[in-house]
């Protein structure tokens, strides 16, 4: 007798099909059930390894036992009756119709199973201080924005801004209203209480939308633990949020805690001045910086800080541009040689590199942003260098990254405005200015922007009559009469604004006199980093595309390291999620 005759008669074949159709409904079955009572994919994976192997012992069960009406016997080589035969094959019969039905259902009638993003989105909110001394506020707050900080190095996770979330320090909060009006899913609020060299955290992880705790814990501990305890609340986040980390878990910098403290009080000193940086903030980071030539983020505060400072108080700063420039410089180089993927560091090393090969530092901002895009002080010198290549695509979705991190960041929504009426989508860019302006005073320029771009110039002069800062009115204002055709009112504002500020490179290239307009430009470069900088925003403004060609023009050019030939094309790669 043939093998395959011999299989036709133990049932070997009918118990091998019925088996797969059995094993194929089981499999969808389980598809569906497995997932709602929580078990991994790795327990399907695994029931899908146990069918496959299975059919084996099917097969050899068949072959060496029959199914007789007195229950299962070995096989006895009789020939299996036609009535038996008929049993079998109608049960694989329904086994296989069960099959075909399950598919069709699941093809045709039911809908197709969508999976739900689960929002990972957090605030976390200005710590409370407990402590007697109201003087203490900058520790708490700076307890805050480490762990927020820690939180921000986990990329599944969107961390709101400080300058948002601290938008509520000192008020009586509602916790549904704050998840609404930052567009988080979870809030992470607490206190703070230093009392000598002990302290006591208290950290709470509360559900946005309906003031939900989910998770609470209080640390007791010694001053110089305060690093471990910064690392165990964000693993707890990440925990409680379920986040299956890619790497190894984020961790605070360390340093003596006298040294912490002081770096705190130079932060909230930069905080309090509104980002000017101040000869004192300077000042403690120096003395941050000297204490602890090791302390990563000392070393990068110091650098942002300087920058700040040179930047705008020019003669009158701790450094003058070329000394900022050098000091920035051996801060970065330093980072660099304790923590190569110091996302921070990592861009600021533009600073070297960026005028002598443009796609080299298209490359280091490239990989900034992989290490972090959650950071401010990295996304806004990655908008910067995208502005200085022209590359307004990337601009544009840096600053709208910027503003979904940091929804209260005034600067932020300003050049997301601003790049949009560039792309012409006015209708977003006046929302956004007007949102701005809500927020705070001084926007008007921006809106301005929008009704001169829809050759609306009479409310454009009405809005940009609101401006504070008067030099920038008055050229804003004489920038709508013009483009109106009412040269005698623009030339009244234009003396006025001549008697008070000077020339004017943009009013000179508004009228067409682009000669005047390029020797204003020249006598104010400079080719320090900060000159470099107001440079790039005049390069690609649409005021002064007349100059471009002009020998002048393109000397300016080649020194900023900004030349079509220094710049080749170059464009960013961003990374996912931006």
């Amino acid at each position: 007798m043939s093998l395959l005759n011999e299989l036709k008669r133990r049932g070997v074949i009918r118990v091998v099909l019925g088996y797969i159709a059995a094993a194929w409904l089981l499999l969808q079955v389980a598809d569906l059930v497995l997932p709602a009572y929580g078990f991994s994919e790795q327990a399907m994976a695994t029931l899908i390894s146990i069918v496959v192997a299975g059919v084996i012992p099917a097969a050899i069960l068949a072959w060496v036992f029959e199914w007789t009406p007195e229950g299962i016997t070995r096989d006895t080589g009789q020939v299996i009756p036609a009535s038996r035969a008929r049993r079998m094959d109608r049960a694989i019969i329904v086994v296989l119709l069960l099959a075909v039905t399950y598919f069709a259902v699941d093809k045709f009638y039911i809908e197709p199973r969508v999976e739900v993003e689960i929002d990972r989105s957090i605030a976390v909110l200005p710590f409370v201080n407990m402590s007697s001394d109201p003087e203490q506020d900058y520790f708490s707050d700076g307890i805050s924005e480490e762990i927020l900080n820690l939180l921000a190095k986990v990329h599944q996770l969107r961390v709101i801004s400080r300058s948002s979330s601290f938008a509520y320090r000192g008020q009586d909060i509602n916790i549904p209203e704050v998840g609404d009006a930052l567009n988080v899913a979870y809030v992470l609020e607490g206190s703070v209480r230093k009392a000598g060299e002990r302290i006591r955290i208290t950290a709470q992880l509360i559900e946005a939308a309906t003031d939900r705790h989910l998770w609470s814990e209080t640390y007791d501990r010694d001053l110089v633990d305060i690093f471990a305890i910064q690392d165990e609340v964000s693993a707890q986040i990440i925990d409680q949020l379920k986040i299956e980390l890619t790497g190894e878990a984020p961790h605070a910098y360390r340093t003596d805690p006298e040294t912490y403290a002081l770096y705190l009080q130079a932060k909230a000193r930069l905080h309090e001045t509104g980002l000017y940086g101040d000869h004192e903030a300077v000042r403690i980071m120096d003395e941050v910086v000297a204490r602890d030539p090791d302390y990563v983020p000392g070393l990068m505060y110091l650098s942002t800080i300087i920058g700040y400072n040179t930047r705008n108080f020019g003669e009158n700063a701790v450094y003058l541009p070329e000394a900022a420039d050098r000091r920035r410089q051996e801060l970065v180089d330093r980072t660099l040689a304790i923590d190569p993927n110091n996302a921070q560091a990592v861009i600021f090393g533009i600073l070297r590199v960026g005028r002598e090969d443009i796609p080299r530092a298209a490359r280091m901002v490239e990989r900034a942003l992989q290490i972090d895009a959650s950071d401010g002080l990295v996304l806004r010198p990655a908008m910067a260098f995208a502005l200085s290549i022209g590359d307004f695509e990337s601009r544009l979705r840096l600053a709208r990254r910027a503003v979904e991190l940091d929804p209260g960041c005034i600067h932020c929504m300003t050049d997301y405005a601003r790049v949009l009426v560039r792309f012409g989508r006015l209708d977003e860019a006046e929302a956004i200015a007007r949102a701005r302006m809500a927020m705070a005073p001084h926007g008007e320029d921006v809106l301005g922007e929008v009704y001169m771009a829809r050759g609306d110039y009479d409310n454009a002069f009405r809005v940009f009559s609101d401006i504070a800062w008067e030099s920038a009115r008055l050229e804003s204002q004489a920038r709508a009469l013009f483009a109106a055709g009412d040269l005698q009112a623009y030339e009244e504002i234009k003396s006025e604004y001549l008697e008070k500020f000077g020339e004017s490179a943009r009013l000179y290239a508004l009228e067409g006199d682009i000669e005047n307009a390029l020797k204003v430009i020249q006598a104010n470069f400079s080719e320090s980093t900060t000159g470099i900088i107001y440079f790039t925003f005049t390069l690609w403004d649409p005021a002064f595309e007349g100059l471009h060609g002009m020998p002048g023009w393109e000397e300016l050019r080649e020194r900023a390291g900004l030349s079509e030939a220094q710049i080749a094309g170059t464009k960013l790669n961003l990374p996912d999620g931006i």
